[in-house]
């Protein structure tokens, strides 16, 4: 029996480069984000618990699901 394969999820917390990611697109968001917007990354993964992400989320006001190389270019953006 095959196992399945567990796909990693990226999350993105903070109210305004969330607005500014659905508006504008990635590389408005990346700006935003070297211009000192304030926000958070986070991948969920078969290791971490559904208590983890949202402690994660606490107190952000908003988030989005986001696809893996929006999570790779907004981590470099920190």
């Amino acid at each position: 029996m095959a196992t399945k394969k567990f796909k990693v999820l990226y999350f993105l917390f903070g109210e305004e480069i969330t607005r500014v990611l659905e508006t504008e697109g990635i590389a408005a968001a990346v700006k935003a984000a070297k211009d000192g917007a304030i926000y958070a990354t986070y991948y969920w993964d078969e290791y971490a618990s559904p208590g983890e992400l949202l402690s994660e989320y606490d107190g952000w006001n908003d988030w989005m699901q986001i696809t893996k190389s929006q999570y790779e270019k907004l981590l470099s953006a920190k």
